[in-house]
Formats: structure tokens, sequence, C-alpha cells
């Protein structure tokens, strides 16, 4: 379900609407009556068809009404797409036109035959469910376009300039530790999230949460430093002690630094990052580089945790992106021209090369392949949702897929950069 002042918000706009629109089935019934009476159908069947008719109308016009409303507040409240959207539309559609409105009214009159009430009853069924699939389909729609604007959103940077941003002074191991803090946010379910607890305040400190390894240290300079830059919110907890968290500003710097400096996270990321963020990667694999840069930047940005599946999305796009250069490059026999059989045109390509790749590449790039495929299913699981293991994606499930998906791009490319 929405947040209650998205719900609130619908409400104010879509109930005077409701109004409007039963007035107006008043008047037109009152106007179909006059107009049976100067006919002189002025019988029951008559009448209760009239009646039926109308209000399959009204119905009809409260759904298209329902759709429209929903489409404007999640536009003007800025909502971008989550995992969970879908689902509180379809709450919000059921929570305004309820399965009770499609009941025969019971102010029905009654014609004094049998079967008329039971036949107008099967036929407001199947009115509602197809107009209720056709307000499905139409806010489906609207989602998948509402989920590409997300994508191309989430490398803008909507509040602060870039310039802005290049204005912040910090040290390079105190962005490092800024990406720890984030990392850390971004690990835990919102209904665990904590605040820092910093244990100290002079010198090195220990630095508790629990997104944190245990025994995590920072200089206290450093996070000083942070929270003086707008990074971090600094606090002070009931016993004296400093506490923290990241600010908005600081997810958004964080986000701005993966994307727009390439700023290498240190333990081990460094040399392939580089590589990946150099003008060689980027002048062969433009658009892979493109989908997994937006990616990097949708992982570490604020609203990470509802863009879990959309990084699977750009993970797997990129990875389709870099085997069809490759393919365009290398030319190999019988391949497949299915762009998402990645693995068999990623097979096509190795077996094409492999006279020229040497007897101790040959053999890496074999098991390579078997490790593009266990990417392969991981990054289907993280755009699915893992709806089919049934288990909750977790931040680091994407970052995984991020980290793994560089990974690969970039053994591969070293591997056949010698191959003519």
């Amino acid at each position: 379900m929405f947040h209650t002042d998205v719900r609130n918000r619908l409400v104010e706009l879509i109930h005077p609407q409701f109004e409007d629109s039963r007035e107006k089935f008043a008047r037109d019934f009152s106007k179909k009556s006059a107009e049976l009476a100067s006919r002189g159908l002025l019988h029951s069947g008559a009448r209760l068809i009239a009646h039926h008719d109308a209000a399959v109308q009204q119905m009809e016009t409260r759904v298209n009404l329902v759709v429209e409303c929903i489409k404007k507040v999640i536009l003007a409240q800025g909502i971008l797409y989550s995992n969970s959207l879908t689902q509180d539309v379809k709450e919000e559609l059921e929570y305004f036109v309820p399965l009770s409105l499609w009941e025969l009214p019971q102010s029905y009159p009654d014609v004094g035959i049998s079967n008329a009430k039971d036949e107008l009853i099967a036929e407001l069924k199947g009115k509602r469910e197809r107009v209720l699939k056709k307000a499905t389909a139409d806010l489906n729609l609207f989602i998948d376009e509402l989920r590409t604007t997300s994508i191309t959103k989430i490398v803008v940077n909507d509040n602060v300039g870039s310039s802005t941003y290049a204005d912040i002074l910090i040290l390079d191991h105190q962005k490092t530790l800024l990406f720890e803090f984030v990392k850390a946010d971004h690990g835990v379910s919102p209904l665990d999230k904590r605040k820092f607890i910093i244990v100290g305040k002079t010198g090195i400190c220990t630095i508790l949460h629990n997104g944190l390894p245990a025994g995590f240290q920072a200089n206290i300079s450093d996070v000083e430093s942070l929270w003086d830059a707008g990074l971090l919110r600094q606090g002070v907890g009931s016993n004296g002690s400093y506490n923290f968290s990241v600010t908005p500003l600081g997810f958004k710097y964080a986000q701005w630094l993966m994307e727009a400096t390439g700023e290498p996270i240190k333990r081990g990321t460094d040399a392939i990052r580089e590589y990946l963020v150099s003008d060689v990667f980027k002048k062969r694999y433009g658009s892979a580089y493109a989908k997994w840069v937006q990616a990097e930047a949708a992982l570490w940005g604020e609203e990470s945790a509802s863009h879990l599946t959309t990084i699977g999305h750009l993970c797997r796009e990129a990875l389709q992106e870099f085997v069809s250069i490759l393919v365009d490059r290398h030319q190999p026999s019988n391949v497949n021209t299915d762009r998402t059989k990645t693995v068999d045109r990623m097979r096509a390509v190795l077996n094409h090369s492999e006279g020229q790749l040497g007897t101790t590449s040959t053999p890496f790039l074999a098991a390579l392949l078997a490790y593009w495929g266990t990417l392969i299913d991981l990054v289907q699981r993280q755009e699915h949702g893992a709806q089919k293991e049934g288990e909750p994606l977790k931040w680091d499930d994407a970052r995984r897929v991020v980290f793994q998906t560089a990974v690969v791009m970039f053994e591969v490319d070293r591997s056949l950069s010698s191959v003519k």
C-alpha cells in the first residue's frame, strides 16, 4: 500500500470526482426514465435494464477516473519505480473500486422474472473483468514507462549540481570511508536501520552498526570531516556518545563519485574498475559500459533499496550488449542470433577464437564460460526479484551482481584483446 500521505492525496483528488460522477449518474438515469415514459415503456423490466446500463457506465467511468488519478499522483509526488509499485497500485485500485461496488444494487427494481437479475449479474461480472483487466494493463504499461524513466534518472543528480559535488573537499581515504558507511546502510533492511554509534571521542574509534563488520574502526577526525561537509548528520546519544547517519547529500555524493569521477573502491576492486572506466574499454564497449555504470550508480544511490530489480535488469542488458559487440567484432560462424542467449553467443565467440588463444588461455576461458553462465543465473534472479527462490533480495545481492558483471567483462576482454 502507498504511504499514508499518498493515499490521502488520492482521496482528496478522487472523492470529489466520485460525487460528480454520482450526480451525473442520477441525472442520466432520470433523463433515461423520462425518455422511457415518453415512449410508453413504463414496465419494470425496461427500468431495470436502464438502471443496469447506467450503473455499468458509472462503474467504468469510476475505474478510468481512479487509474488517471493514480498516474497523476505518482508523477506529482515524484514516486520512482520500485519492486513493490505494481502491488501498491493494485491495492489502490481495489481500495477505490472495491468488489462490492460491482454487485447488483438492492435498489434495482424487481421485474418479477426469476432469472432477470441473474442474467444481469452475469453480464455485470463479465463487464467488471474486462474493465479491470484493461485498467490493470494500462497501469502496468505506465509502470513500465516509469521504470524506464527511473533507469534514466538514476544517474541524473536532480537536487544538487555536479559543480556542487566537485566543490566538496574531502581526502581520498575519507571518500573510501564514506563508501563503507553507505554500503553498511544499504546492507540492512529498512526496518533494521540504526544510527552509527561512535565508541570513543578522540583518535581511532570503533564504529558500531549492524551493517559494518565487528570491530570496524575509523579516525574520529575523518568522521568529523564527513559531517562538516554535510555528508553525515551528527547526533548525541543519551549517554553522551556521538552517533551519526548518512545524509541525502552523502548518498548522492557517493553516487556521483561512482558515476562521474570513477572513484575506485579499495580492497581488490581498483584494477578492475579502473579498467572498466578507462577510455579504452568505453571506446570498445560503449553501450555495455553505459548500462553497467547506471547499475553501479543505482547501487550506491540513496534509493538503492527500491532499485534492486532494476540493477539486475541493467546488468543483464550490459552483458547482452557486451556479447553483441564481441559477436560483431569476431564474426563467429553459426552464432545464435537471439541477443538474450548470451551463453550460446559467448561460447561461439570463444570457440571461434580458440586457435589464437594458446594452451594456457583456452582452459581458463572454458572455465570463464561456466562462470558466465552462473552469473547469468544470478542476474536473472536479481531482475526477477528472487521470486522463484522465494527469498527477499538484499543490497549485497545487487552489489555481487554489479561487481561480478564487471569481473567477467574485464577477464573476457583482457583475454580476447590479442585476438584479431
